[in-house]
């Protein structure tokens, strides 16, 4: 009986939403992952990308996944697949005009990523205001590393 108990907590557990928190700002530190957002800007808005850098903190945020989502029609759009920490996630900036909220669904593994049981989603509304923008990967990896450095 004790078998089967703990067999259905475990499904229910499995179906549960995903608490969902709201980053806000352009560096995000908390429940156990770190994320940075920064810009590289191209020789035109084209080929000009967004670097959302994602690193695990705890155990429990191991992999990263994201989606893009208009928020009137509640259409999702896949941002970057499943994927093992740490993660920079590069999106073309234009993507944020028709799908600007982007949710990174988090997780301990890939696999529960895959199987669709995020355990946190972190979400931002457009690229947040402050996020800096560079011309030079060299440049706008070391501010990454520096950002990261100061929310340990």
């Amino acid at each position: 009986m004790l078998g089967a108990l703990v067999l259905a907590l475990a499904g229910a557990a499995a179906g549960q939403t995903p608490r969902e928190i709201h980053g806000a700002d352009a560096i995000f530190a908390g429940e156990g992952v770190s994320v940075v957002w920064s810009v590289l800007r191209g020789a035109d808005e084209a080929s000009t990308s967004v670097v959302i850098t994602v690193i695990g903190r705890a155990p429990s945020v191991g992999a990263v996944a994201a989606e893009g989502v208009d928020p009137f029609t509640a259409r999702r759009v896949p941002r970057a697949a499943p994927a093992s920490l740490p993660a920079a996630l590069r999106v073309p900036r234009a993507a944020f005009a028709d799908h600007p909220r982007t949710e990174l669904r988090l997780a301990a593994r890939v696999e529960d990523l895959v199987a669709g049981q995020p355990a946190l989603v972190v979400y931002f509304t457009g690229v947040p205001d402050a996020t800096p923008e560079f011309t030079d990967e060299g440049a706008r990896s070391a501010w990454v590393a520096r950002a990261l450095a100061g929310r340990r």
